[in-house]
């Protein structure tokens, strides 16, 4: 080429060289064209050395274009690096190894900001997928003729492997610690490490706040305990902990085996004791370099142990002084325990009666007892039925063969988990306790057989002046009905009244012994509440002088007209209140006011009675003694007004037989109230009401018509002539038998329409008598009613008079008002008449 170019030049521009110019000029071409051949023959020989020196290097080496990430060359450990075979494998992109594509562009913008660089750290991918750190050295050449980067691989996978390793190692050994570290301050214990010199190492929370009493920012390290000792006591503080304790920090060292201490003091003036546990600690070496301890405050455990031993020590004081006996036995109620006292009651010593079983110290009979008592306390604890505490008393044979009484309260003790663990109690010796409820036992049957012999007498006494009384009051009765004079009338109307409060003076002691020996009976039936009234308020109103008292009643509209109670109590209590307040009561006016208190149950109807009077009044003092037996404001033989003292008496006791309360209010000069509640059943409203001691509402008045025949069978005369004179008053005829055997020979042979029968008569009484003509008369008599009359005070003995077959009775002295009421209810119709 060189030539052509000489020859062109030659032939161009002849005019300006000479000939010997132009070979000179070729001559010196042809021989740097030698030059030339030889020089690039010897960089071709650098060049296939270099190549293989490469080709050689233990460090994977690339080259890789710039323009197109071409791969250039790679030697042998590049492909072995790579798992590639260089014979087989022909290598086309760099960016195929690349694990980030971030980490290549960090890497390339370095490299053209600088030209080259230096250890970059990356992560490259082989042909296997696994992953290898290197470090990367690389710098931009010209390779064949193209701009390439050299680069040098130094693979780093196995130190990035253990640096992970150690960083991983470190961060769990900080996490480890931080956790201890946190373990050991929420613990409530105290935990603590020290070196030789007996210097903090460690100490956790409890420890700095318990004992030390260091400060929240304050380091323990270097410091020991004297240190925070002499601190306390020179600001003030009473503190001795660990003094009069042995040296257990040099106890683990010399012995470098771990120990375990109670220590104890005063920290800050309060007393701290501390379960401690102690360890001599050792480097890799097995050299000793401190202690480790651990601490729990047991100061509560302490006292509480310290009370259990007082209480001990108090209790055997108590056992070993007292006279009772306490016990303490198994499951199967075996002694294991019993305090020195058995030996003064059973002749037992404390070690003799727990080898014993406590039934063999009962007596044959109570052992049988016992041992199905305690059968049944086993079921129960079987049943997980509650074991409450138990109360037995028995006879217990002494060791000398004597008997004693004893009585024992026991109690079941339970485990934790609910097991039975045995029984408890305490054993007392009763004998003389016995001996004298065995004798109060008999002196109580004196005292009730004394109590019925005197309520005999006082119903015999009653009857004896009942029976004479009925004949002066019927007399008086009958006399009322002739014609008298005004004189002979206030004469007659004067004895009736006496005679009439003599009686109410029987009536109520009579009354008050039924109740004090609790046989006064309440027996509830159809009342009719208004007409029982008003026969109360009429009673009273002849004995009251209209111009000065004025007597009213008031019933609030929505009470039933029936109920359901006992009237004859209802009507002995409004006699009594009433007849007080008219007593009483001089000017002004009584009131009766009858209310109905609201309840919950509509079945029962809670009445309210009111009796208001503006007599006398009561002073303060006396009120709560007027209900009292035999009680009066005025005791003294100067005392204005009569009476008892029964009448409040009865009317409480009556009341609350009805399930109702008294109140009484009263101020001296002013008057007084006395106010008592009863129950009552509600009664459907169809229901007629009856009134056991009323008439009648449906019954008509007594008219003229076929004369109705009455048997009185009365033993005393003048009794038999006072209600057969009654009885014929009233337009019937009356036949007399004195006693009852001839009663039932005259129903045999005549019929009559109505028997009155006295209860108590010689040979045959009115019950026997009665029952006999129930059960042995064949005729239409022996269906006839039969009214009892009763010198008897109280109807309490109605029950025992129906259940013989009576119909009805009258209380002696019979009054005509009463006579007609129950001859109009037993139907006995004087309509006939």
């Amino acid at each position: 080429m060189l030539i052509l170019m000489c020859d062109t030049m030659d032939n161009n521009s002849s005019h300006n060289l000479s000939k010997t110019e132009l070979l000179e000029e070729n001559q010196r071409l042809k021989a740097e064209l030698q030059a030339m051949r030889q020089a690039s023959f010897a960089q071709k020989e650098t060049e296939s050395v270099f190549a293989h020196l490469i080709d050689q290097a233990i460090f994977p080496v690339v080259i890789v274009s710039i323009e197109n990430d071409a791969i250039l060359y790679a030697n042998k450990n590049a492909y072995s690096y790579f798992g590639l075979k260089k014979e087989t494998t022909t290598l086309k992109s760099a960016d195929q190894f690349w694990v980030d594509s971030k980490c290549r562009q960090n890497f390339l913008q370095e490299l053209r900001s600088k030209g080259q660089v230096d250890k970059f750290q990356a992560v490259l991918l082989t042909a296997q997928g696994k992953e290898k750190h290197v470090l990367l050295s690389s710098k931009t050449i010209e390779y064949q003729n193209k701009a390439a980067i050299y680069t040098v691989f130094s693979d780093i996978t196995e130190r990035v492997r253990v640096q992970t390793a150690y960083t991983q190692s470190e961060n769990r050994y900080h996490s480890m610690y931080r956790m201890v570290n946190l373990m050991a301050n929420t613990l409530p214990d105290l935990i603590w490490a020290k070196d030789l010199d007996d210097n903090y190492l460690f100490a956790n929370s409890a420890i700095r706040e318990k004992l030390l009493k260091c400060r929240p920012d304050e380091t323990l390290i270097g410091k020991n305990d004297l240190f925070f000792a002499i601190r306390e006591r020179n600001e003030g503080h009473r503190h001795t902990f660990g003094e009069i304790c042995l040296n257990s920090d040099e106890i683990v060292k010399a012995t470098r085996k771990k120990g375990r201490f109670l220590e104890d003091g005063l920290v800050r003036g309060q007393y701290l004791a501390l379960d401690v546990h102690k360890a001599p600690m050792f480097d890799d070496n097995g050299e000793l370099v401190g202690t480790v301890g651990a601490g729990r405050d047991v100061t509560a455990d302490i006292k509480i142990q310290k009370a259990l031993e007082e209480s001990e020590r108090r209790f055997r004081l108590l056992a070993n002084n007292i006279r009772d006996v306490l016990w303490i036995a198994d499951a199967n109620l075996t002694p294991v325990y019993v305090t020195p006292s058995v030996e003064a009651f059973s002749g037992y010593t404390a070690e003799e009666f727990v080898r014993m079983p406590f039934i063999s110290h009962m007596t044959p009979k109570y052992q049988r007892r016992f041992g199905g008592l305690f059968k049944r306390m086993l079921l129960a604890i079987d049943n997980r039925e509650e074991l409450s505490s138990s109360f037995f008393e028995f006879e217990c044979k002494r060791k000398n063969g004597t008997i004693v009484w004893v009585e024992i309260a026991t109690s079941a003790m339970w485990g934790p988990t609910g097991q039975l663990q045995g029984f408890t109690g305490m054993i007392r010796d009763s004998t003389k306790r016995v001996q004298e409820q065995l004798e109060l036992k008999h002196a109580k049957k004196i005292a009730i057989a004394a109590s019925q012999t005197k309520s005999e007498f006082l119903a015999n006494m009653s009857h004896e002046i009942r029976t004479p009384m009925n004949g002066v009051l019927g007399l008086l009765q009958l006399l009322q009905g002739t014609e008298l004079t005004p004189l002979q009338k206030k004469y007659v109307d004067t004895a009736l009244g006496a005679g009439k409060s003599l009686l109410k003076i029987i009536s109520d002691i009579l009354d008050f012994s039924k109740i004090e020996a609790g046989k006064v009976e309440c027996t509830k039936g159809v009342v009719s509440l208004r007409p029982l009234v008003a026969s109360v308020m009429a009673s009273f109103e002849t004995m009251l002088d209209p111009r000065q008292v004025k007597l009213r009643c008031a019933i609030d509209p929505s009470i039933p007209d029936c109920i359901f109670a006992c009237g004859p109590r209802l009507k002995q209590i409004l006699f009594n209140l009433v007849g007080n307040a008219v007593k009483f009561t001089a000017n002004g006016s009584i009131d009766l006011d009858i209310s109905l208190v609201p309840r919950q149950d509509a079945r029962q109807l809670l009445l309210k009675f009111s009796v208001k009077d503006t007599g006398i009044g009561i002073t303060k003092n006396l009120q709560e003694q007027l209900f009292e037996p035999f009680s009066q404001e005025d005791g003294s033989f100067r005392r204005k007004y009569g009476g008892t003292g029964l009448g409040l008496s009865i009317v409480k006791n009556l009341v609350e037989m009805m399930g109702g309360k008294v109140h009484l209010e009263s101020e001296r000069g002013v008057g007084t109230v006395v106010s008592f509640t009863v129950l009552a059943d509600v009664l459907e409203p169809e229901l007629t009401a009856i009134d056991e001691e009323g008439v009648d509402a449906t019954c008509p008045e007594i008219v003229s018509g076929e004369v109705a025949k009455v048997l009185v069978v009365e033993d005393e005369q003048i009794n038999a002539m006072v209600i057969s004179a009654m009885l014929k008053s009233l337009g019937l005829e009356v036949v007399h038998a004195a006693d009852g055997v001839r009663a039932i020979e005259i129903l045999k042979e005549k019929n009559f329409d109505c028997v009155l029968m006295d209860i108590q008569m010689p040979e045959m009484d009115g019950v026997e008598t009665t029952r006999e003509i129930r059960h042995s008369l064949e005729n239409s008599n022996v269906a006839i009613p039969i009214v009892a009359l009763t010198a008897h005070a109280m109807k309490g003995d109605r029950e025992q008079f129906m259940a013989a077959g009576m119909n009805d009775y009258l209380s002696k002295p019979v009054e005509v008002e009463h006579l007609v009421e129950v001859l109009n209810r037993l139907k006995l119709n004087p309509l006939k008449n």
